[in-house]
């Protein structure tokens, strides 16, 4: 402002002395309508900052309210982010856990699946033995009946003999 004022007064200076038959009046009155001038203006421009500074200070509320709602909004995500960082984390510990143990139940089958299949070479093993076993045994069984039945013959012809002996002999005598 200061600067505008000794700009326009050093105007006026040269006018004044341009003229040089100006009177002192006119130069006053020269001078007070272009401070009034200055003064219009400067109310204007006072003016116009005004609106300029309350337009910027609006901006400037609804930026900050911007801010605070982005950096609300990047608070809540940064937490969701580490919730799901977390659960992520905790998921990738199960995998590897349900993944151990489907390693650690996969090594148990086969260990089974070898029992089994040593348990059922072992089964036809004793099913072979016990077939010939049974064999040897049917085959014995039916020699002792037959030596059972043999004996019993020979008993039971011991036994008509020992009986027809004293008949014969008493048959015998008798005649």
């Amino acid at each position: 402002f200061c600067v505008l004022v000794t700009i326009t007064f050093l105007y006026f200076s040269s006018k004044v002395t341009e003229n040089g038959d100006g009177s002192v009046e006119e130069t006053v009155q020269a001078l007070r309508e272009e401070r009034a001038l200055l003064e219009r203006r400067l109310e204007e421009a006072h003016i116009h900052l005004a609106d300029i500074k309350s337009s910027w200070s609006s901006k400037i509320a609804s930026l900050e309210t911007q801010l605070e709602r982005l950096s609300r909004q990047a608070g809540e995500e940064g937490a969701e982010r580490r919730k799901s960082d977390n659960l992520i984390s905790q998921l990738e510990k199960k995998i590897k856990d349900f993944e151990l143990t489907n390693e650690s139940l996969n090594l148990k089958l086969e260990r089974i699946k070898i029992e089994r299949d040593s348990l059922a070479t072992e089964l036809k093993t004793l099913t072979a033995e016990t077939s010939s076993t049974e064999s040897d045994t049917t085959t014995k069984y039916q020699e002792v009946v037959r030596e059972l039945e043999d004996l019993k013959n020979k008993f039971e012809v011991a036994h008509l003999t020992a009986r027809r002996t004293p008949m014969e002999q008493a048959d015998s005598s008798t005649r």
